[in-house]
């Protein structure tokens, strides 16, 4: 282990940055600010002596060749990084740096994906080997508060797909805030702010969605053949340290059981590997379970472990297999229905009005039953007329007290009835972009379908079967639609 050393660094913040919850209070937002900075390296294995109770862990991932020990170095102000020409043999290793941004400690954490041109190369034992002792030390160091993803500033390749999905879907479950990093623009004409301009569509069209995002150059000012280069990487150590600050989640996704973690992984990421950067064709499946309208009663003739309904919806032009939960601690024959390998998103439906003692009992209960800790979780609160309402009542109410809850991925918000007016359209189209975005990416495609069997001796229905109603809160204000 290194020795800690200190550096002083004239930080001004990042340009045009917005305040976000999460670290953003440890640097001021003024012109320029002195931040000191301590940096120590650690190569694999550290043990939790080693980690700062209050450190942050941000993952950086990409490509060999990317520039990723080179962007640690520009967030450090000084060389803490080790540099490779290759990832050959090296796939899901990693090394360890701890660096301090203002008054908090964030380590970083610097991995190896998979590579387009070396894939193949690298045994799969081993790389699967590297990848649970990784998840292993990122478990018993605090968890991962978020994901940076480095790309190179050229072509946008679907090949990239491959590795977003491993990280952020596999890997973190979609339950940590992911950031995009394009290096490589020192000599890009105008602005290099512009290339995410330029390219932003490319990355939607690929459904790779982020946080934030930096366009910068990761070269060494202080060697800066001109002025004008200079300043640029200057900005950019900026904007790549307040980039962390503005995203690092404010709330920690840790207490995961490491097995379990391992587990899921391992079984996504091979199905990740399989795809080899393709969209995954399944259709996603969706674990709703909805207390705005709760009578608590089981109904005759459903499966009678808890399942109510099932039926297939769409959300804008993406088809979602949705099961109704009645009851959020279901018998194991209704979990074998829904899917082998679980769900890929769960909702939970509450009121502004709804008992806080009932919302918690029932909220602790199905996100238990569901792995709610590994499967991405989306909480809709109704009758809130804004984000930041639902968000405020959510966590004063239910997240300050409830442990597990704060491994949701999202808080949103519905009004009190559905109009077609510009606050509950907009509310709506938004929680149907949610809901595709937090599915997990997967390739359940062994043994029959769920679909294709009787649940509690009523066949699945299509949601658009007028002979069947149904009356959840995401079906009362459209959230599904007809397509």
């Amino acid at each position: 282990m290194e020795a800690i050393q200190h550096i002083d660094v004239l930080s001004p913040l990042r340009r045009n940055s917005k305040p976000r919850s999460g670290l953003e209070n440890s640097l001021s937002r003024s012109n320029s600010r002195q931040v000191a900075a301590s940096v120590v390296r650690s190569e694999s294995p550290i043990t939790v002596q080693d980690i700062p109770k209050d450190s942050r862990n941000v993952v950086i991932f990409g490509e060999s060749g990317v520039g990723k020990s080179s962007v640690i170095n520009a967030i450090a102000g000084q060389k803490v990084a080790r540099t490779s020409s290759t990832a050959v043999g090296c796939t899901f290793r990693w090394s360890r740096q701890e660096v301090r941004i203002g008054e908090f400690s964030v380590g970083i954490w610097d991995t190896a994906g998979l590579d387009e041109g070396t894939y193949g190369t690298v045994p799969a034992a081993k790389a699967e080997e590297n990848l649970k002792r990784l998840l292993k030390e990122l478990g018993a160091s605090n968890g991962i508060d978020l994901l940076v993803y480095c790309v190179r500033g050229t072509r946008v390749r679907r090949a990239l797909l491959k590795n977003y999905s491993i990280f952020y879907s596999a890997i973190c479950r979609k339950k940590v805030p992911i950031v995009l990093v394009i290096t490589g623009l020192e000599n890009h004409e105008g602005e290099m702010e512009n290339w995410w301009k330029s390219n932003e569509s490319e990355f939607t069209k690929l459904k790779m969605r982020f946080e934030d995002h930096a366009c910068v150059t990761t070269l060494d000012p202080d060697i800066a053949p001109s002025e004008r280069l200079r300043q640029r990487c200057i900005d950019s150590r900026n904007d790549l340290r307040q980039l962390i600050v503005d995203n690092c989640s404010a709330e920690r996704w840790a207490d995961v059981d490491v097995g379990t973690w391992v587990k899921a992984t391992l079984v996504d990421v091979r199905s990740a590997v399989k795809r080899e950067g393709q969209v995954s064709p399944t259709i996603p499946k969706v674990v709703l379970y909805d207390i705005t309208k709760q009578d608590y009663r089981y109904t005759e003739g459903m499966s009678g472990d808890g399942l109510l309904e099932g039926w297939t919806a769409k959300a804008r032009k993406d088809t979602f297999h949705v099961y109704r939960i009645h009851d959020p601690e279901p018998g194991p024959d209704t979990m074998k229905k829904i899917s082998k390998r679980g769900a890929d998103l769960l909702i939970f439906c509450a009121d502004l009005n709804s008992d806080r003692d009932s919302v918690q009992f029932h909220f602790e209960c199905f996100q238990n039953s569901f792995s709610g800790d590994l499967t991405p979780l989306v909480v809709v609160v109704s009758g809130a007329d804004t984000r930041e309402i639902a968000k405020q009542w959510w966590t004063t109410n239910h997240l300050a007290t409830t442990r597990r809850s704060q491994r949701t991925s999202y808080i949103a918000h519905l009004p009190d009835a559905y109009t077609n007016d510009a606050n509950a359209r907009q509310a709506t189209e938004k929680l149907q972009e949610v809901i595709k975005r937090h599915c997990l990416d997967n390739d359940d495609t062994h043994g029959t379908s769920p679909w294709c069997t009787r649940l509690g001796g009523r066949r699945v229905s299509s949601l658009w079967d007028q002979s069947q109603e149904h009356d959840d809160l995401l079906t009362r204000t459209k959230v599904w639609i007809s397509g």
